[in-house]
């Protein structure tokens, strides 16, 4: 045998040794955690459907008592105050599924090691089922920060749970409690009054679902704007709570509110207050709910608008893919255009096919048409403004339904008009928009 192979022999017998080895010391090791740590241990054996209470004690605080009155849950202790009911779901579904990381002394001497006596944290947990009293205790992070200690009651051992375990079950009676700013239901809002400053403005929904601005007369609001302010008022949330009772703090800041809402629907009245700004926040009230709360600048912000700024600038409310007929008086001609079985043709003043891409152009450009600015009228005088007389008038039909829309364009003291036929009050449109159209039309 030479040397190189021997070498080679030699080094698989080494290696083959040390595989061997790391494979049974592994095993063990598994073996020894395994005995140590059953496998998916919950740390605590409940159902969330069965639970009726729970108490959260901190060290240094008063307990925060939660209970289930029927399908809803309340908060009792320290005062009654309504809960999130989506806040004690994921708290309870921690609570029920969070597994224990591993047995860190099965027969501790002391407890005090671990921040469990007295525990940061005391969970005490009632139910219908088994165990019908449960407590739960929470101690120090572990030194590396990706546990904490923990022990149940009438166990010795002290446990690990995850980090997780920590950030959802050490809760403060703001994160249990419903923090929303306004509790009437977003979706059936009918009125919407603001007073920001020198603006001022009442939103109406009328019978058809479509939200109205009242200037007066009434005048279609902005579509986006609206949608906004609404999701806004089903989704704001307090940023903290100054006082629980605003009997005893309502007159600080709130002489000379910067924004005050009345917010009617089905649910009843409630009117929002925001006083003075404190850093970064506004403080607030809500004559629906008891605590003076506060609120982030940007709920001022969406709210304190123009009623220009509010008015529908957009003069159409199709997509061009919709739409099916279009009939255009010029001050010269009249173009009439229908799709036939998926393509467009122009039926007068003479029958021929369009091409598809510059009809789209042209759909595109007249879909761009949009309030610039509204001029001051009176309501249905569109005299001043040439719209008496158009010198365009566009309708569009679109939809399923066969919806129809008009539009009147005009020139007048050297501005151009628009008015879509239900509108009663006129809109100033940009020279450029009516020269696009103008020009698509011309290439059709």
């Amino acid at each position: 045998m030479n040397r190189t192979y021997l070498k080679t022999l030699g080094a698989i017998v080494i290696f083959a040794a040390l595989f061997v080895t790391l494979t049974h010391w592994d095993q063990w090791h598994k073996k020894k955690a395994k005995s140590s740590t059953p496998a998916s241990q919950l740390i605590a054996p409940l159902k969330t459907s069965e639970i009726t209470s729970f108490t959260l004690t901190p060290q240094n605080g008063k307990p925060i008592t939660c209970q289930r009155q029927g399908k809803h849950w309340v908060i009792v202790a320290p005062s009654n105050i309504a809960a999130s009911q989506e806040k004690v779901r994921n708290f309870l579904q921690s609570l029920a599924t969070t597994e224990v990381s591993e047995v860190v002394d099965p027969h501790p001497a002391s407890v005090k090691d671990f921040g469990l006596d007295p525990a940061a944290e005391t969970i005490d947990v009632a139910s219908t089922g088994k165990p019908q009293k449960f407590t739960l205790l929470l101690g120090d992070m572990t030194p590396t920060g990706e546990g904490v200690y923990a022990q149940v009651a009438g166990n010795p051992q002290v446990v690990e749970l995850p980090e997780t375990a920590h950030s959802a079950l050490v809760q403060t009676l703001f994160d249990l409690r419903d923090t929303h700013v306004v509790t009437l239901p977003a979706d059936q809002l009918q009125k919407i009054q603001a007073e920001a400053g020198p603006n001022s403005y009442t939103l109406t929904k009328n019978p058809e679902g479509v939200w109205e601005l009242d200037l007066p007369p009434a005048v279609r609001a902005g579509s986006y704007s609206i949608e906004t302010m609404v999701d806004k008022l089903r989704t704001a949330n307090m940023s903290a709570v100054v006082s629980e009772d605003k009997k005893n703090d309502a007159q600080d800041g709130f002489e000379k509110p910067a924004l005050r809402l009345t917010l009617t629907g089905s649910g009843g009245t409630q009117i929002v207050v925001l006083g003075k700004k404190d850093g970064d926040v506004y403080d607030a009230m809500n004559s629906g709910l008891d605590p003076v709360f506060t609120v982030t600048q940007d709920f001022l912000t969406l709210f304190q608008k123009s009623p220009d700024e509010l008015r529908e600038k957009k003069l159409w409310s199709w997509e061009t893919y919709d739409v099916k007929h279009v009939d255009i008086q010029t001050p010269k001609d009249r173009y009439v255009f229908d799709k036939q079985n998926g393509q467009w043709k122009e039926t007068s003043p003479q029958s021929k096919a369009v091409d598809a891409g510059k009809m789209e152009t042209f759909l595109s450009d007249l879909n761009d048409l949009r309030a610039e600015s509204f001029p001051k009228a009176k309501p249905g005088d569109f005299t001043p403004f040439g719209l008496d007389k158009a010198g365009y008038s566009i309708k569009v039909t679109f939809g399923d339904k066969n919806q129809t829309e008009t539009v009147n364009l005009a020139q007048a003291n050297g501005s151009l008009y628009a008015r879509r036929s239900d509108d009663v009050l006129p809109s100033e449109i940009s020279q450029k928009t009516l020269d696009s159209i103008v020009k698509s039309l011309g290439n059709l």
